[in-house]
């Protein structure tokens, strides 16, 4: 019977804590083997992603882009006619449970200091913060 990839993984990190238990492996290294054990998120549902997108009030195109993918495959995904997977898949569940503020931390100062929504562009993609004056003499 083939061993799946994971229970290998879960082997060397079990190993690499003992390792690091007794002192054979810093602390940087056990931090490392770590990130390779980590197990790959679940599925997300068409109706996930879409609220997603749609909780920041983001158009398809600007999400997209974000997600560094082409609109015509996150409309797929929206739709269930594919998937998200990979890198994709991990990033839609870090905005889901960190935010999407924080996961793209736009401010108006990386804007060039606007501070105020621009006609046309969608909201969620500027900080409606203090102007850039009272922000650099705090």
């Amino acid at each position: 019977m083939r061993k799946r990839k994971y229970d290998s993984i879960d082997r060397m990190v079990k190993t690499g804590r003992g390792m690091h238990a007794l002192g054979l492996m810093s602390d940087e290294h056990m931090q490392r083997l770590g990130w390779g054990g980590i197990a790959p998120p679940g599925d997300l549902t068409p109706e996930e992603v879409r609220a997603i997108r749609e909780e920041e009030d983001l158009n398809l195109y600007v999400f997209a882009n974000m997600l560094n993918t082409t609109a015509r495959l996150l409309r797929r995904y929206e739709q269930g006619m594919t998937r998200p997977t990979g890198p994709v898949l991990r990033l839609l569940h870090t905005i889901r449970e960190q935010g999407m503020r924080n996961v793209f931390p736009l401010s108006s100062r990386a804007l060039g200091g606007i501070t105020k929504r621009p006609a046309g562009l969608p909201a969620g993609l500027v900080s409606e913060g203090p102007p850039r004056e009272a922000a650099d003499s705090a």
